[in-house]
């Protein structure tokens, strides 16, 4: 029986963006692997590493997951023993590498969404019907989140489901963390020039439903007026950009600062440091992450029928311990809590330890890590 060293692991996904470099580094410190990649046009850093070679596609539609990529000559090369593949059946080289799987000898696990939040996972349809056979086929499926797996389970009961909640390097933010900790909030407020009491901040790409232009634009003209020495600091590029710069100059809102992309993880850090909320309206992700490794609270509207659809990463975020869902679309019950968490030092010492224990206990690195672990040991042990 081979040691973990000696399996040998293939991803395959249609982009290497930066942020799965932690925990796809983990997986090549354990097991024999490797990476088989196209290029992703999603605004977000892609990246290569000397296990990680980037393949051919073929695209077949406008949308940027209707591709087949070019990955037979490489898994014949490699010879795996597991294959995961992102699960999105409009990436068509899928549907040969589940059929062929027995024939070249290797498990293959799905790993992803399960489904389309926006569209949901009705019982009807050629789209659920597509899904499903996927779902059967494969010898394992990894989630994002419980959320996604309770729902499939339910629709399809077996023991192969499995969950590794997505997470970017904890590890690594924690030492950061510490370091900031040791020279102090004060010192690192000069340093990125910060002069604000208080600080709210943004960070993601600037996309209408992320942002959510003229809603955000509501709470922080209502917690100005509400609280001096507010200061507002946007990280990210984006279409919705000028939309929001009209929508801030038209209520005289002279206390934002547009920083731009910023790709310096150290630099992003800091600003997560120093901030009091990372207000996020629209739909949030990893970026929740983020902010917990820097008990940074995390402010966003509840899902409704039309929106936000949040990724998995809600997950993590729960009211009055590691942030704060406001109703639906209501800009009163966000702008209050914001303004009660700013004054109330209590409050904010209680969802300091909060969060602290979120990343120890859910959303680490580590516990990414073991997800995949898990589903590996079980394919290869049936």
């Amino acid at each position: 029986m081979k040691t973990e060293s000696q399996i040998k692991v293939l991803v395959i996904q249609k982009g290497f963006s930066n942020y799965r470099k932690s925990i796809f580094d983990k997986l090549n410190n354990r097991y024999n692997f490797k990476l088989l990649h196209s290029y992703s046009k999603l605004g977000i850093k892609e990246i290569k590493t000397e296990y990680s070679t980037e393949i051919g596609k073929i695209k077949y539609a406008k949308k940027e997951t209707a591709v087949y990529l070019n990955v037979f000559s490489e898994v014949a090369k490699f010879q795996p023993d597991v294959i995961i593949h992102e699960f999105t059946p409009s990436i068509l080289s899928l549907f040969p590498l589940i059929l062929l799987r027995k024939y070249l000898g290797f498990k293959l696990i799905l790993w992803g969404h399960g489904f389309n939040k926006k569209r949901g996972f009705g019982k009807k349809g050629f789209i659920f019907r597509v899904r499903k056979w996927y779902i059967n086929m494969a010898d394992a499926v990894v989630f994002y989140s419980n959320n996604n797996k309770d729902i499939i389970k339910k629709l399809f009961p077996s023991d192969k489901y499995f969950v590794a909640n997505n997470s970017l390097d904890t590890e690594t933010f924690a030492k950061i963390n510490d370091g900031f900790i040791k020279k102090g909030k004060s010192a690192i407020k000069n340093d990125l020039g910060i002069a604000y009491n208080h600080v709210v901040l943004f960070i993601g790409r600037l996309l209408e439903d992320k942002i959510l232009p003229e809603y955000f634009t509501e709470v922080i003209q209502k917690i100005s007026s509400e609280k001096d020495g507010i200061g507002v600091y946007i990280i990210g590029e984006g279409p919705s950009k000028e939309t929001l710069k009209v929508q801030l100059n038209s209520k005289n809102l002279n206390n934002v600062h547009f920083l731009g992309a910023i790709y310096d993880e150290q630099v992003n850090s800091k600003y997560l440091f120093v901030s009091d909320i990372l207000l996020m309206p629209g739909y949030v992700g990893l970026a929740v992450n983020h902010a917990l490794s820097f008990s940074c609270p995390i402010v966003t509207f509840e899902e409704g029928k039309e929106g936000p659809y949040h990724s998995p990463e809600i997950e993590y975020l729960q009211n009055h311990k590691t942030g704060y869902r406001a109703k639906n679309m209501d800009t009163e019950d966000m702008s209050n809590f914001i303004i009660e968490y700013l004054n109330d030092l209590s409050l904010q010492n209680t969802m300091e330890v909060e969060m602290k224990r979120m990343v120890e206990e859910k959303c680490s690195i580590g516990h990414m890590e073991e997800g995949f672990r898990s589903a590996i040991k079980y394919c290869l042990n049936r």
